[in-house]
């Protein structure tokens, strides 16, 4: 099974923002890039089987953005285990095996916790705004048992 990581789009400023932070949205820059940076993700990924999202609204709008660009009618799980405050191993106990490919939209420094712990490392990776990566597990359900496939900051996708 291949899991893609990302993080999700540019959000309102969190200083900024009024409301409670699990409803800040995406800004329209966001918005825009992460419709670019779905198109371009087109070039690396034909297709996915599910996407998983934290319940944050900036993670669902991010995910529904790619849901939209793909014309996708795969399934959209709202997860808690994808929370920024989540532990990152809990996320692998969600994750339905079976498919061939899933996408996982959640927060910094959740995401490059999980990115880490894939692959076996205490060093989380470093991800961008709407920055993605592949990971190949080589023995499902198993921690720590995948191999990084890809890693592609924002910028390269939207080109």
């Amino acid at each position: 099974m291949e899991l893609i990581l990302i993080r999700h789009a540019i959000a309102e400023d969190r200083e900024k923002w009024s409301g409670d932070d699990d409803s800040r949205p995406l800004t329209q820059e966001g918005i825009a890039r992460m419709e670019q940076v779905s198109r371009g993700l087109k070039g690396l990924l034909e297709d996915f089987d599910a996407v998983y999202s934290s319940p944050l609204k900036r993670a669902r709008q991010t995910a529904e953005i790619l849901l939209k660009v793909y014309k996708s009618t795969c399934p959209l799980y709202v997860v808690e285990e994808l929370r920024p405050e989540a532990e990152p191993k809990d996320f692998l106990k969600v994750i339905d095996y079976s498919l061939r490919r899933v996408v996982a939209v959640g927060h910094e420094p959740h995401v490059g916790h999980l990115a880490g712990l894939l692959i076996g490392s205490t060093v989380p990776f470093s991800f961008k705004k709407a920055a993605a990566a592949c990971f190949e597990f080589l023995e499902p359900q198993a921690r720590n048992s995948a191999r990084l496939l890809w890693f592609v900051p924002p910028k390269l996708l939207r080109k």
